[in-house]
C-alpha cells in the first residue's frame, strides 16, 4: 500500500518491511466461494484477535436456512482461545499448524500410511503443545517425485 491510508499500520510484511498495511480477515462458503464475511485491521493484528466477534458476526450474516457444520482455518487462526471457544460451541473444525521441528520430530516417529495416491502420506497423533490440553493431529507429508 502507497500513502497514508486509514487504519493502516506497520505489521509484518515479509516482502515489504515497514511499510504500513492490513490484515484481512475472510470467510467462505466451501462448496461455492461465497465471500460471507470480510474484515479489514491494522498491519500489527493477529488474524486469532477477536476470532470470536467475528465469527459470531459471521454466522449472524448467514440466511436462517444455512447451518454451520465444519469450519477449515488457515495457520494464522491457530491458537487455543479459537479451539476452546469452538470446541464450547461444539462446531468441529480442522486447522492448519505450523510446520516446527518439534512437530516434525513426533511426526517422523509416526506410522505414515500411504493413501490411494502414491504421493501423499497421513500419520495422527496426540499433541499437546506447550501447556495446552492434548489434542488429535493429523500430519500430511507430501512425497514429491526427483
Amino acid at each position: 500500500m502507497y500513502g497514508k491510508q486509514e487504519g493502516a499500520e506497520v505489521g509484518y510484511n515479509p516482502t515489504k518491511r515497514g511499510r504500513p498495511g492490513y490484515s484481512i480477515k475472510a470467510c467462505f462458503i466451501a462448496n461455492n466461494g461465497d465471500c460471507v464475511n470480510l474484515r479489514l485491521d491494522g498491519g500489527k493484528s493477529r488474524s486469532k484477535t477477536g476470532f470470536k466477534e467475528f465469527f459470531e458476526n459471521t454466522t449472524s450474516l448467514l440466511p436462517p436456512s444455512y447451518k454451520v457444520s465444519f469450519l477449515r482455518l488457515d495457520k494464522s487462526f491457530f491458537g487455543e482461545d479459537t479451539f476452546w471457544y469452538l470446541e464450547e460451541k461444539g462446531e468441529r473444525y480442522v486447522a492448519y499448524a505450523k510446520n516446527t521441528k518439534p512437530l516434525r520430530k513426533i511426526a517422523s516417529d509416526g506410522k505414515w500410511e500411504e493413501t490411494e495416491r502414491n504421493s501423499l502420506c497421513l500419520t495422527e497423533i496426540e499433541y499437546t503443545y506447550g501447556s495446552w490440553k492434548k489434542r488429535r493431529m493429523i500430519i500430511k507429508k507430501s512425497i514429491l517425485p526427483n
